[in-house]
């Protein structure tokens, strides 16, 4: 490795059809996007703010610092909360890849190659906001034209922006979509903590032994490729051992073993969905990511034959697409999940203590 590059943790995500990547150490959550309160705002780039559990935050419109023309929230946009400093904001994009990996990058504090301040195009035209704040202050003091001069390079189409926005209004009617933001919006302006009342789940779906299944985005950290697995004795046998995670040793689970799914032959098992609910903290694997979505409630059944015989008290049922969705709030109460008190499990404290 040479002495000027750098491996850094990114969330990936895109605005129109710049792809583009954010340290994960600045991103703290993903949530759908919200209906956003338009108060006189002078701060350059805010579109709005939210009410996140009491605090009011700014939201940043991606579109506006890309270069691109403002437009009205859709259903499938996102919002990424992101700290700089001691204060959270949001920032609108078009679409997140929750998958975050490792990527090798020439440090911009030693080559002082950056595009405009605190952003860095990469070669495969990813664009790298590597120092979030200082990316926002650049912004603010006129910038703009500066970096959408620089983005014009990565020749996108505005053309490909609009067919965009037809094809939403096709799927969503203009009604339901004010009506789904206006109740995201009432749910994040909970205190956290308080019971949720929506009638839609907010899920990450992924792939398992060749079925779909999905879990609560509220319940996900990260995702992560699969890094070197760990065996622990004396552990139960759906934990397979544990993994580093930015650091951090957590537990793995396997659901096939969970849930007693049959076995159908090999599968990749090469991502690891990171599970925590602030106390227990554990990863899933899966064989692959397919996206996030929003399941209506009444549309999930509780008693299907799909559901297996084994542990059908970790499964909420299965959804009108086949998706299995997981009750991870009840795989995190399970007492199994804790392996890290005492007796059996003490091999495994000894190595979270040590990474």
């Amino acid at each position: 490795m040479k002495s000027s590059e750098i491996m850094v943790h990114v969330l990936h995500f895109s605005v129109n059809q710049i792809r583009g990547a954010l340290l994960l150490d600045d991103s703290m959550y993903l949530v759908r996007m919200a209906a956003l309160d338009l108060v006189s705002v002078d701060t350059p780039g805010v579109a709005g703010t939210l009410n996140l559990h009491g605090f009011r935050i700014p939201v940043y419109s991606l579109h506006k610092f890309f270069g691109f023309p403002d437009r009205s929230p859709q259903l499938t946009d996102s919002l990424i909360i992101a700290k700089t400093g001691p204060y959270k904001i949001a920032l609108w994009v078009d679409q997140t890849y929750v998958l975050t990996d490792e990527m090798m990058v020439t440090d911009p504090g030693v080559t002082g190659e950056d595009a405009v301040p605190g952003m860095t195009i990469l070669p495969d035209g990813v664009v790298f906001i590597h120092d979030l704040p200082v990316f926002l202050d650049a912004w603010k003091t006129n910038d703009q034209q500066k970096i959408g001069m620089v983005l014009k390079e990565l020749s996108f189409r505005e053309e490909n922006h609009r067919d965009h926005i037809q094809s939403q209004d096709e799927i969503c009617s203009l009604e339901k979509t004010r009506r789904v933001l206006s109740e995201r919006a009432a749910e994040l302006a909970k205190p956290e903590g308080t019971p949720s009342e929506t009638t839609s789940l907010e899920v990450l779906s992924f792939k398992l032994v060749y079925r779909d299944y999905a879990v609560e985005m509220r319940f996900v950290r990260e995702v992560v490729l699969t890094r070197e697995i760990t065996p622990v004795p004396g552990t139960p046998l759906h934990i397979i051992g544990v993994c580093p995670v930015r650091g951090e040793i957590i537990p793995l689970v396997d659901l096939r073993v969970l849930l007693s799914i049959p076995e159908k032959g090999l599968t990749d098992l090469n991502q690891v969905i990171v599970l925590t609910d602030g106390a227990i903290t554990f990863g899933i694997l899966a064989d692959q990511i397919t996206g996030m979505t929003v399941i209506p409630v009444d549309e999930i059944s509780h008693s299907n034959s799909q559901i297996p015989l084994g542990q059908p008290d970790f499964i909420l049922g299965v959804d009108t697409e086949e998706r299995m969705v997981i009750n991870a709030a009840a795989i995190m109460a399970d007492p199994t999940m804790v392996v890290d008190q005492s007796g059996e499990s003490e091999n495994l404290a000894c190595i979270q203590h040590m990474g």
